[in-house]
């Protein structure tokens, strides 16, 4: 019995070191992202979500608004329906009671660190919510024409269209260059 509370303590030192560790990292969103992985690897396994809590109250006490709105989409991308609660005049509290965390949103932090992603940008955001950047698909005969009919109602000429289009033909055919098809 005592060597389990002793790991337990230990974790929560642990827990802890993390936490503050983060506010430290802040200015740096790459090391602040591994750490704040490692905070919600914690929440999954002993269900407390006062590290969450502490988190966004460092950077909230930084005034780092893009890194707290990140938390925010991290905590609601694991946990889809968790709650967060500000009683007036008392510390904030996530709910997460009923709520299995998202295997896949972990995996997509786990990506996202392993990247070196910071946790203040725009690319945290949008890869932790699990929305795709897709690359564009081959574009067909028609999709060319459209694009030439645009440019000619936009007031290019046609004829100067077509020459130009020659002389990118006869450039690419003297460097061996291949022509995308």
């Amino acid at each position: 019995m005592e060597k389990i509370i002793n790991e337990t303590v230990e974790n929560t030192v642990n827990i802890e070191d993390k936490v503050s560790s983060f506010g430290r990292k802040l200015g740096n969103g790459i090391g602040a992202g591994s750490d704040l992985a490692e905070i919600f690897n914690h929440v999954v396994t002993s269900r407390d979500t006062t590290p969450i809590v502490g988190v966004m109250g460092k950077a909230r006490a930084k005034k780092d608004s893009q890194a707290e709105k990140n938390i925010r989409l991290t905590l609601g991308a694991i946990y889809k329906d968790a709650e967060i609660i500000t009683p007036k005049g008392k510390s904030m509290i996530i709910k997460i009671k009923g709520i299995k965390a998202d295997p896949k949103a972990l995996k997509r932090l786990t990506k996202l660190v392993a990247d070196g992603v910071s946790i203040r940008g725009s690319k945290w955001a949008s890869d932790i919510s699990g929305k795709v950047t897709t690359t564009p698909s081959a574009l067909t005969d028609e999709d060319y024409v459209k694009k030439a009919i645009a440019l000619v109602k936009g007031g290019y000429n046609a004829t100067k269209l077509a020459g130009a289009i020659s002389e990118v033909l006869k450039a690419n055919a003297l460097k061996d260059m291949p022509l995308a098809s």
